[in-house]
């Protein structure tokens, strides 16, 4: 198995689309997710995949583009910042990039569990899109037990 034994890893990914989510569930898995996106009664995205025990840097960028797909639906460029914590977690930081002045989105805790990486915590405080704070939606194969956290 490989971990996150690195060095952080930045990603600039510049994201076209529009619409709010509704929903919001903070647990997702690198393999074996869905991740939807609810725009009122649309369903904008929608992605599965299948559960691995072992998580390679393959599993990892698939993860964090899973994530990208999850926040499209803002149409903002997006920092992504994968932090090592130890060997079973890792803190990701998000970030809009408005203009000169990145604007934070929010962080997560990942940790490895069975069936592969999941979101543990996220912290969603800081989450504002022009001047709204849409709910953000990541769902984890019908499993619940995320936590919201505020500062």
């Amino acid at each position: 198995m490989r971990t996150y034994a690195a060095a952080s890893v930045a990603v600039i990914v510049a994201l076209a689309g529009c619409g709010k989510p509704s929903q919001e569930s903070m647990v997702s898995p690198v393999r074996g997710f869905v991740n939807t996106i609810r725009a009122g009664d649309v369903n904008i995205a929608s992605y599965r995949s299948y559960v691995s025990r072992d998580v390679a840097d393959a599993d990892v960028e698939e993860w964090i583009g899973a994530v990208l797909r999850a926040v499209q639906a803002f149409g903002a460029e997006l920092l992504y910042r994968i932090e090592p914590t130890g060997e079973d977690r890792a803190r990701i930081r998000v970030t809009f990039a408005y203009g000169s002045e990145p604007k934070p989105a929010f962080e997560a805790t990942v940790a490895k569990r069975n069936s592969g990486w999941w979101i543990v915590e996220a912290d969603l405080a800081d989450l504002d899109v022009g001047g709204a704070s849409p709910s953000f939606a990541v769902g984890g194969s019908g499993r619940s037990g995320g936590r919201r956290r505020s500062r």
